[in-house]
């Protein structure tokens, strides 16, 4: 909270962590994860031996398909935070989805 209150343009965070969703912040907070609530949703996730593809729905409102090369949930939450970062920045989603494809993890 005391982080959250220092912010000075907006917060991405996880709607699906039960603490979270009680932010209270000054700037815009922007949630992802697999709940409907979410700003960014994942949904559809397929996975394949190649890796995880998954469908964005922002506010409700399907975006793009995107394709990692990784799997877990936790891998498509990462990938779905820098998504809505750079929905929100207005990066050209076809960059994301490029970036996305060849990111071969930490």
């Amino acid at each position: 909270q005391n982080m959250a209150l220092q912010v000075k343009k907006a917060i991405i965070a996880c709607g699906d962590d039960e603490h979270l969703p009680k932010i209270q912040a000054k700037v815009p907070v922007v949630y992802y994860g697999f709940n409907e609530e979410n700003d960014f949703q994942a949904r559809n996730v397929v996975k394949n031996t190649e890796g995880t593809t998954f469908d964005v729905f922002v506010r409700n409102t399907f975006y793009d398909t995107f394709y990692i090369p990784a799997y877990g949930n936790h891998n498509v939450l990462n990938s779905l935070a820098v998504i809505a970062l750079c929905h929100y920045e207005a990066i050209d989603v076809e960059l994301i989805k490029g970036a996305l494809t060849t990111f071969g993890g930490v």
